[in-house]
């Protein structure tokens, strides 16, 4: 007989929120999620039940969320940037910058407490999160027209799919995803494109330092430095699978697995290294062993497409364990218990 994918410990909804985007955890007993109305909602993990909520003004999704220890960070659909800190019992806007994306790309915080985020169509700013977004003086801008325009020679080029050529490469279309890297001490930026590339950033010197061309233009993906793996998804019904050569920071294909369904919106790598998950566009939610890669179950708790997950940075007081909340176009946040023992 086939085991029965488990239920979630809670799914948490409000009659007025609408489908949600993006959510965070800012500690493990507070949960925040930008919706497709543009609302923040704050969520009491203890409670599962939201005692604040507020428009972040403009009436434009909310497609990326982060909390620190102060101060709260959103991204808008069309590509406004705003800034709030806590005040009383609520938030006030610290700025509001436009950066002019209106694309897909997520903005995203590391451990330096820097934001990467993109800009107009191709490029992607690195600076501090308490400093002023556009702030010259602290902001380093990685623009890969400049770069690739500069080399006499086209970059050389790793992948499993079809050559790139130098034309692939110079179209390189609108960043679509980034993530900041540690490799052996050393600083790196990995963002995917439009095109189906994907440009490694050395972070020193905000040069590109390698150009792989996959098949398929990436939605969302994440990488593990540890285990030198990282995992793709797209509007395919594949999730992709990549790592770098050690000895000169290339990005080679290792290959695919095959899921159902087409369509990916998130991919999440736990931090334990036990499991990863993915949320696809038909609302499901697939959890992989991270080590063996293959699947262990598939939840169907959402009725639309699935577009983040997150995990809780430690035990949730109400389930004594770390908890994976997800949430979706069907305006629930599912939260589970998955494989902690």
């Amino acid at each position: 007989m086939a085991v029965l994918p488990p239920d979630p410990v809670f799914s948490m909804r409000s009659s007025d929120m609408g489908a949600v985007n993006c959510i965070c955890f800012h500690s493990t007993e507070r949960l925040f999620s930008g919706t497709a109305k543009g609302a923040v909602y704050l969520w009491d993990m203890q409670t599962c039940r939201s005692p604040l909520h507020f428009s972040i003004g403009g009436n434009e999704p909310v497609t990326s969320i982060y909390h620190g220890e102060e101060t709260l960070v959103t991204q808008q659909k069309g590509g406004i940037l705003k800034r709030w800190h806590i005040a009383n019992a609520g938030y006030v806007l610290d700025s509001t910058n436009d950066i002019m994306h209106n694309g897909f790309c997520r903005f995203v915080t590391d451990d330096d407490a820097r934001i990467y985020y993109p800009k107009n169509d191709n490029e992607i700013c690195v600076s501090k999160l308490n400093h002023d977004v556009d702030d010259n003086d602290q902001t380093m801008i990685l623009n890969p027209k400049a770069i690739l325009d500069e080399r006499k020679e086209p970059p050389s080029v790793d992948g499993g799919g079809r050559g790139a050529t130098t034309t692939a490469i110079q179209q390189l279309g609108s960043v679509m995803c980034v993530q900041p890297l540690t490799i052996s001490s050393q600083s790196y930026l990995l963002a995917g494109y439009e095109s189906g590339c994907f440009l490694t950033w050395d972070l020193r010197t905000g040069n590109v330092i390698n150009v792989a061309q996959f098949e398929e233009c990436p939605i969302a993906f994440d990488f593990c430095a540890e285990a030198n793996r990282g995992i793709y998804g797209n509007t395919s019904d594949k999730l992709g699978i990549f790592g770098y050569q050690r000895t000169d920071m290339k990005l080679i294909n290792r290959g695919d697995i095959s899921i159902k369904n087409a369509g990916i919106n998130c991919v999440r790598i736990r931090k334990d290294q036990k499991v990863f998950s993915t949320g696809g566009t038909d609302g499901r939610i697939r959890v992989f062993s991270w080590k063996s890669l293959r699947p262990l179950t598939v939840l169907t708790e959402h009725r639309a497409a699935v577009n983040d997950i997150v995990y809780s940075p430690g035990k949730c007081d109400l389930w004594k364990s770390p908890i994976m909340a997800c949430a979706g176009n069907d305006g629930v946040i599912s939260l589970w218990n998955l494989y902690n023992n």
